[in-house]
């Protein structure tokens, strides 16, 4: 009998969702793909589609790739999208005339600095910004329990219930490095409720895979919100692709240095983050 494959289409959490599905049911083979991965070679992609016995997809990744053949792919299994961000409420991802651009932290952008660039304030006033009473009038305290019952909620709608998980993924540390990069045991334990989802038995006591996303950009988790949440905080920032992490002096200036290459007026967040930013700069 042919082994049985499954393969996988999301976003950055992709080859983590994989790599954790491969471990928990080994009986089976797993492959992660990229929507890019796809689009870059579309006519060998879709040639192999009728290989895989399962898709793993996340809501919304088809229009991504739109000239993929999914319907040869038999069975098919929702994705959540994960994101959280009571950890890193000041994240925001910035663009200039609807096109979005980097930052020092690859692709995230701290809202209190575009927000006091727009303002006209200098490096030196803005750092001073970040502090816990500016924080609080911005409104980036209290987001844990609106962020725990919306994620809840989204994946009770795909059948999965992280009820109990979500409140021991926080017990020593943060369970996210951005908003949107979550750690490995958050998406190991997503992987085992998708095979318990579909009927498999997950095997027990098995390795986790290595966490990809730690190679990724990654957001600092402010002290003063760390401690609010109880877990460590620190003005540590990441961008792609590297170890190197820097503080937010490094990440202030390269922010700035980046914003000076635009129209400081056309300036702005994309859709997601602009009721948060507009709370910001209401509040500076």
């Amino acid at each position: 009998m042919a082994q049985e494959r499954w393969l996988v289409i999301a976003n950055c959490q992709t080859h983590g969702l994989a790599n954790s599905l491969q471990s928990l049911v080994p009986d089976v083979e797993v492959t992660g793909m990229y929507p890019h991965s796809f689009n870059n070679a579309p006519l060998r992609n879709n040639r192999t589609l009728a290989q895989y016995d399962r898709l793993f997809i996340s809501p919304g990744i088809e229009k991504m790739i739109p000239r993929a053949r999914l319907e040869r792919i038999k069975q098919h299994t929702m994705l959540p999208w994960f994101s959280f961000r009571a950890y890193h409420p000041d994240l925001v991802y910035a663009q200039c005339g609807g096109v979005t651009f980097k930052s020092p932290a690859d692709d995230y952008h701290s809202g209190i600095a575009l927000a006091a660039y727009r303002k006209g304030m200098s490096l030196a006033d803005t750092r001073e910004l970040y502090r816990g009473r500016t924080f609080e009038i911005c409104g980036l305290f209290g987001w844990w329990q609106s962020e725990r019952d919306r994620i809840v909620d989204h994946l009770h709608q795909i059948g999965i219930d992280i009820t109990h998980q979500i409140r021991r993924w926080g017990d020593n540390d943060a369970f996210m490095y951005s908003t949107n990069h979550p750690k490995i045991r958050v998406l190991f334990d997503l992987a085992k409720e998708l095979v318990k989802s579909i009927g498999r038995e997950p095997l027990a006591n098995v390795t986790m895979p290595h966490d990809n996303l730690a190679y990724a950009g990654g957001f600092a988790v402010y002290p003063e919100i760390g401690e609010s949440l109880g877990v460590p905080g620190s003005y540590i920032f990441k961008t792609y692709d590297t170890y190197r992490q820097f503080g937010l002096d490094e990440f202030l200036a390269g922010s700035f240095a980046m914003y000076d290459r635009y129209p400081r007026e056309a300036l702005g967040v994309t859709g997601e983050f602009r009721h948060t930013f507009e709370q910001i700069e209401r509040a500076l």
